[in-house]
């Protein structure tokens, strides 16, 4: 037998690590007296208080009205629709009626039987939430094996679900492809120990939640027939993969989609409009694929992925090669939102980082323990160390801390909303904003606002994000069916209005601008600044108040009006992000308060809020908020009347754009 602190060698350490087999004597019994049950406990509770505490993050969103159509609002009315015998159909996608248009996850079929115990879109979230926390199971069963420390794997358990790209995906919203993230580690875990029957069981079960992840499992498969030479059970999965592949992306889709393809092969567009062509591009041109993913902010993203871990990742690179798939469409694509580190692409991704790490670890105590077995254990004692510190600056730098800058909040306006959506009959159709369509989607026709043809009622928060329109447009078109008689106002409170078709009201009731009046709110922040003659901004409020966190780092900003004098002429607020260089990041020309509640309506002394629900940092590290006057009539045009007046600024404030603009604050990434 060798001996583990002599000459076993590179490439004998190198068999062990891949196969889950090792030759050195004493292994189960080092293993076992590691074992510290204390640590295991230990664990378990952590994954039971990570599913507890992004559960009720992600129900808080819910229940706060900020979970949106796409795509919690589509996964509910599919799986609900199952339930009722409709296997998922759903109708908030303009062209499709069925999931299986757009994605093939017949996970969903199982999901939809927790319906059956308690049928509600938080039944989604809390399931996502409990499944993604079991992954740091097999990932700590995983590092006792390789890492023969109970206390490493624990902290690599840990670095599983401290992972950004994890919990993002966590909080945005539900995807089935998310519940991959512990499937895949289950059936790595089972692989790697030669436990087939449950390798093919999560196998099966990860490549239900969506139509890519049989690549993945097909490469994991190949590990299987070369590194471990069990090929019959490899080439098994090899087929089994592609059989699914070609299942789902040749016959389901093209089925169930009204143009025959995918609607997401437009994202590689620049490669081909189908697989093939994908593929044969890449090979033709590969000097092209990799200058696209050379492009910087998509190198960004690969490290972010990698970095949690201190790259150890990149030691094991037979595994990584399993999240290559995942990344790769990640990379290609011309949808930034893909390789941005935000939603939940991220998910297939992070199982086998995780499980590099832990082997790539696992190498290096190898290679420590022919020095001698102390300097193994305390070798990887200090990397754990040294993982776990970097997981936890990874943590705090990408991800809310989670949602601590944005938490979210059950506040009047959602209960007061709640009571409008009480009106809408069960089975009526309904047209709705993005944010309300979870709401409401447990029926069997819904669609999004200002898609109408279908709907009985239209259901509305015009203080929230206005998508799949802007704000502007929202009002207007509000206005054009309320005067053309086709649409009444059945309700209408502090911002949430709901129409119904035939309806006979016109009018909208007083409180249905109570989200606009600050009452003796002032802002947190005093400024006390006089535009023109009449119009002062009293002060404002920003959150975070602090520096911003995330991959997307963004602040909301609501700023605090009041007239000394009646006002004629309606204006709007524009607020601008823009760097120290004078880029402008983003405008926010249209805050609904001054739509719906035009300063000529305005009383003297009463104060008005004004919300920017988006004012992003991006990649800077520092960007000035600017506020300025336009007119309402031609958005584009300054009020000069209304120009920030120099003598009214107190210390510390100064004026912008030749003193069209008041500069309010520097946002600045944490």
């Amino acid at each position: 037998m060798a001996d583990p602190s002599g000459h076993i060698g590179w490439r004998a350490g190198r068999v062990a690590q891949y196969t889950g087999v090792d030759d050195e004597p004493g292994e189960a019994a080092a293993s076992a007296t590691e074992d510290d049950a204390l640590v295991s406990r230990l664990v378990y509770l952590v994954v039971l208080l990570y599913a507890t505490t992004f559960a009720l993050l992600s129900a808080l969103q819910h229940l706060s009205y900020q979970t949106n159509a796409f795509d919690l609002g589509n996964m509910d009315q599919a799986v609900w629709n199952t339930v009722q015998g409709r296997p998922l159909e759903f109708t908030n996608w303009p062209g499709g009626t069925n999931r299986l248009a757009a994605h093939v996850e017949p996970i969903l079929f199982l999901v939809a039987q927790f319906y059956r115990i308690h049928s509600s879109p938080l039944t989604l979230l809390v399931l996502q939430s409990a499944v993604i926390s079991l992954g740091a199971l097999p990932a700590y069963w995983l590092g006792r094996v390789a890492l023969r420390s109970s206390l490493a794997a624990a902290v690599f358990a840990f670095s599983y679900l401290l992972s950004p790209a994890l919990e993002i995906a966590n909080l945005s919203d539900f995807h089935a492809v998310a519940l991959s993230s512990a499937f895949l580690l289950f059936a790595f875990y089972f692989a790697y120990r030669q436990q087939y029957v449950g390798f093919f069981l999560f196998a099966v079960l990860a490549m239900a939640t969506k139509e890519q992840v049989p690549l993945s499992v097909l490469v994991l498969s190949g590990y299987i027939a070369l590194i471990q030479r069990r090929m019959w059970v490899g080439a098994a999965g090899i087929l089994l993969a592609a059989a699914w592949l070609v299942v789902a992306f040749g016959i389901v889709i093209p089925h169930f989609n009204p143009q025959g393809v995918s609607p997401y092969l437009s994202r590689y567009d620049q490669l081909g409009r189908s697989p093939s062509e994908i593929v044969l591009a890449l090979l033709r041109d590969p000097a092209g694929a990799v200058q696209l993913l050379s492009e910087p902010a998509k190198v960004d993203y690969a490290l972010n992925i990698l970095s949690p871990t201190l790259y150890l990742s990149l030691l094991s690179p037979l595994t990584l090669a399993m999240a290559m798939p995942d990344l790769g469409i990640n990379l290609l694509s011309n949808f930034t939102e893909m390789y941005a580190g935000r939603a939940h692409y991220g998910a297939v991704i992070v199982p086998f980082v995780t499980v590099s790490a832990i082997l790539g670890a696992g190498l290096l105590r190898k290679g420590l323990d022919r020095v001698n077995l102390r300097v193994g254990e305390i070798g990887v004692g200090l990397i754990a160390v040294a993982v776990l510190a970097n997981v936890l600056v990874n943590f705090r730098q990408q991800v809310f801390l989670p949602l601590a800058d944005h938490l979210p909040e059950v506040s009047e306006h959602t209960k007061r909303g709640l009571a409008i959506m009480s009106l809408i009959p069960a089975g009526a159709a309904v047209a709705t904003s993005s944010n309300l369509n979870p709401q409401v989607s447990q029926r069997r026709q819904i669609s999004l606002f200002p898609e109408i043809e279908k709907a009985d009622y239209i259901l509305l928060d015009v203080s929230a994000s206005p998508y799949p329109i802007d704000a502007a447009s929202m009002w207007y078109r509000v206005q054009q069916l309320i005067s053309d008689g086709g649409w009444g106002v059945e309700a209408a409170d502090d911002g949430v209005l709901l129409l119904k078709r035939g309806g006979a009201g016109r009018g909208l009731a007083a409180g249905f601008t109570d989200f606009a009046r600050a009452g003796s709110a002032r802002g947190r922040t005093h400024v006390g600044v006089q535009f023109g003659e009449g119009l002062r901004l009293v002060g404002f409020d920003l959150a975070p108040e602090g520096g911003l966190h995330g991959a997307d780092p963004y602040a909301t900003m609501t700023l605090y009006w009041t007239l000394d004098r009646p006002m004629t002429q309606d204006f709007i607020t524009e607020l601008s992000v823009v760097t120290p260089a004078g880029t402008v990041l983003s405008k926010d020309t249209f805050q609904a308060a001054l739509l719906w509640y035009p300063p000529s309506r305005w009383q003297p002394g009463e104060v008005i809020k004004g919300r920017s629900l988006w004012l992003p940092l991006g990649a800077e590290k520092t960007a000035e908020v600017r506020v300025r006057i336009l007119s309402r009539e031609e958005p584009h045009e300054l009020v000069t009347a209304l120009l920030p007046r120099p003598e009214s600024l107190p210390s510390g404030y100064r004026l912008a754009d030749g003193g069209q603009s008041l500069n309010l604050t520097v946002l600045r990434r944490n």
